[in-house]
């Protein structure tokens, strides 16, 4: 069963590793392993961007890369492990919530000059479309929130559309990305057969108690 998750880069990666070795078990623990370095390597330019010294940038990008979260996902998660993209979040909402002049308005949009402005963003947007869902979902979700009160705070509401354009190309990166396999699950029907042969602990992934 084919899933709808845009791990473009992951996947890529883990393509190269396995390519290579020919040996599955060593990719996913090669490739777990190359999230750390990786997540630190983007790390620092985005420490850089908020204004931070090369020293705590450094230290920041290491601290970020050995995160718990990290360690949790291990190799059963590894896509969720290369959390590379998430900074990219955290500098399009300081941005968005930015005082005026931070953030590109509709009408500076109109100019070409004001487009190489946010074009770090839009480029950031599509690695977050492409290096898992979950991480998009934070970002629409992060972006639509801060963005909704930078126009209150400003009274600029046209942040609200600068900011539908950086999250309309992490969308539609994402939809790109995942075209083939949503073209594939329409062309094939469900495997129904599967339904009854479900075992008994299935029924406790989602529950839907008060305590889960």
């Amino acid at each position: 069963m084919l899933d709808v998750h845009p791990d473009v880069v992951a996947y890529g990666i883990k393509k190269v590793i396995v390519d290579t070795t020919g040996d599955v078990p060593l990719t996913l623990n090669l490739f777990w392993l190359l999230t750390f370095p990786l997540v630190a390597l983007i790390a620092y330019p985005s420490f850089r961007a908020l204004r931070a010294s090369r020293a705590t940038a450094t230290v920041g990008a290491v601290l970020y890369a050995l995160a718990p979260y990290h360690f949790r996902n291990l190799t059963a998660h590894g896509n969720l492990a290369f959390y590379a993209a998430v900074p990219v979040i955290v500098i399009a909402c300081v941005r968005v919530l930015g005082p005026p002049g931070a953030f590109p308005t509709w009408g500076d949009l109109r100019h070409r000059v004001s487009w190489r402005r946010i074009r770090w963003l839009l480029l950031g947007a599509a690695l977050v479309a492409v290096t898992g869902i979950y991480y998009l979902a934070f970002l629409l979700s992060m972006l639509a929130v801060c963005a909704l009160i930078a126009a209150c705070a400003h009274r600029r509401w046209d942040r609200l559309f600068v900011a539908a354009v950086v999250g309309g190309v992490g969308l539609t990166t994402a939809v790109v990305a995942n075209l083939p396999t949503m073209l594939f699950r329409a062309s094939h029907t469900p495997n129904l057969l599967a339904v009854p042969e479900r075992v008994r602990g299935t029924s406790e992934r989602y529950p839907l108690r008060i305590a889960e």
